[in-house]
């Protein structure tokens, strides 16, 4: 049950003043969406909460954990964030279990943009039971959010994997590639720390997530190629598109070691190919194979790609 009056929230309150929502608002096991509206204030004076964020922590009737992270919003007539006149959402899957919870460890929090608390004040909040919809209790709502979280969990874990596997594969802990590889990790970590916190992450927030990580590691794995171009599992099997679709993102040069090329002498040659545009209409990649024998000079072949499949054949470019 939500009502269109404010509730006064002053920040300066005592500590231990418990602020008792129960006069305009109480929540319904089931509920979705429900609101109540609160006015914060510092010493009687409104509070402006432009570029802050608001949340409530919390434990219900049945000591489970919530924290609502950024669920107050100024989007209902009356609201006004800069007078601190706000609209707070409860999510479905808030309201479980009917009862009071638990006022001393309940609280509305704000932080700013850094993300640092600047004031909290403790609550009460009263939860009816669901006696009017016979058969209809808060487990629906609380599947679809365990669901949610789940496949949110399910999903870091996945690119946990996939990031610790691109992480050992980089050939330069100091570039650009490992710190930002060390980045995405971290904000896999925070969204991590929201499902330990059960915090109610909705499924905007979760697509938003997982296309920054998809986008990211997609990129990132381009990069990896790039990055890591001392590789000895490169073999002459590669086509002339391999090099532009693999490296569009940058002109290089790749070298291997130790690989064995078709159509040469036999050997292990080091295997250098330069890639000089970014599209074959521009330019095709150019092959350099150096045969080194113990007390003989180097032996230098090169072929170019003829076409997005094929390559010129080797050409000796040493004359010793």
């Amino acid at each position: 049950m939500a009502v269109n009056s404010y509730t006064v929230v002053d920040i300066m309150k005592p500590t231990p003043t418990k602020i008792d929502l129960a006069s305009s608002f109480n929540g319904r096991v089931g509920d979705s969406q429900s609101f109540t509206k609160l006015w914060f204030k510092r010493n009687g004076l409104p509070l402006d909460l432009t570029n802050y964020t608001l949340y409530l922590s919390g434990k219900d009737a049945n000591g489970t954990a919530f924290k609502l992270v950024d669920y107050g919003k100024a989007n209902q007539t009356g609201d006004n964030l800069q007078i601190g006149k706000v609209t707070f959402y409860f999510p479905a899957g808030t309201f479980q279990v009917e009862g009071d919870w638990d006022y001393t460890t309940t609280f509305f929090g704000i932080k700013d943009s850094s993300g640092t608390v600047i004031s909290t004040v403790n609550v009460g909040i009263h939860v009816l039971g669901n006696s009017v919809d016979f058969g209809i209790d808060s487990k629906p709502f609380y599947t679809d959010l365990d669901e949610l979280n789940k496949q949110m969990q399910d999903y870091i874990n996945d690119k946990k994997g996939k990031i610790d596997s691109m992480l050992s594969e980089v050939l330069d802990k100091d570039s650009n590639l490992n710190q930002n590889l060390s980045s995405l990790t971290s904000l896999i970590e925070t969204y991590q720390k929201l499902i330990d916190a059960k915090a109610i992450i909705t499924q905007d927030d979760f697509n938003v997530f997982k296309k920054t990580v998809d986008d990211a590691i997609a990129k990132l794995s381009k990069d990896l190629v790039i990055e890591n171009r001392g590789s000895a599992n490169v073999t002459d099997a590669r086509k002339p598109s391999f090099y532009i679709s693999s490296y569009v993102q940058k002109m290089h040069t790749e070298y291997s070691n130790g690989v064995q090329l078709s159509g040469l002498p036999s050997g292990l040659y080091i295997l250098e190919t330069f890639t000089p545009f970014t599209d074959l209409a521009s330019g095709a990649p150019m092959q350099r194979a150096t045969l080194c024998t113990t007390n003989k000079a180097p032996m230098i072949y090169t072929r170019n790609g003829a076409t997005a499949d094929t390559w010129t054949v080797w050409t000796q470019i040493t004359t010793w």
